[in-house]
Parts: C-alpha cells; sequence; structure tokens
C-alpha cells in the first residue's frame, strides 16, 4: 500500500500487540462477514482502544456503542466514525473490558501458586 497516510506494519507477535494497540488511535475492524468471535476487538479494548467494526456477527455483543467504540454499517459510516474517536474515554474503554472480559475468583476462593485454574477456598 502506498499511501503517505497509512503504513502497512503486517502481522505483529503476541508480546508486540499491547505497545501496538495502546499507540493506536483506534482500530478498525472492516470484516464483512458474521465473526463468531472478535478477540482482536477485546485485545484492543484491553488497551483503551476504541474499535470502529462494522454491524455483524458477534460485533454488537462485543462493542457498547459510543463507550468501547462504534458499530457501522458500511465505509462511509466508518470514515465518519474515525472523527468521534476522541470524545471517548480509554480509561472508560479499559475499565469497560475488566468488567466484562476479565474473568474474577468467587469472593472467598483463591487460586493456588503455579495451578492454573483451580481454586480453593481462602484461608
Amino acid at each position: 500500500m502506498d499511501h503517505p497516510l497509512v503504513d502497512y506494519i503486517g502481522e505483529i507477535g503476541d508480546h508486540e500487540k499491547s505497545d501496538f494497540l495502546s499507540g493506536a488511535i483506534g482500530l478498525l475492524v472492516p470484516i464483512d462477514w458474521p465473526e463468531p468471535f472478535g478477540l482482536v476487538m477485546i485485545e484492543a479494548m484491553a488497551c483503551g482502544t476504541p474499535v470502529i467494526a462494522y454491524n455483524r456477527g458477534s460485533v454488537p455483543e462485543i462493542i457498547d456503542e459510543g463507550l468501547t467504540g462504534f458499530i457501522v454499517e458500511d465505509e462511509t459510516s466508518a470514515v465518519a466514525a474515525v472523527g468521534r474517536l476522541p470524545n471517548l474515554n480509554r480509561e472508560a474503554i479499559r475499565k469497560q473490558f475488566e468488567t466484562r472480559f476479565t474473568a474474577r475468583l468467587p469472593r472467598g476462593l483463591s487460586q493456588p501458586d503455579g495451578i492454573s485454574g483451580a481454586t480453593h477456598p481462602a484461608s
């Protein structure tokens, strides 16, 4: 892609995602098929990065319109949504990620050191 306002990055590794997404103004997800689970949108919100995505598949279940991003119908509405990104609060996006997509142990349980997924009553 040869455009002065676009940098093609290509695929990035897991260890690079947090810095990359944190530095983005927003994440554009122009997927035009019914994506069953949009992990990349959740990864962006974990970094406080707002998402603009087409209203397909899991998008309405992941994005909170006007809080964590914007759900759009087409390219024209996606372009218009870019101008609204500065109105979103990145701290609020991160908080919504924590509320909706972070697992918490029930009160009174703690996870033993070195054992993933197992729990026992807290002492």
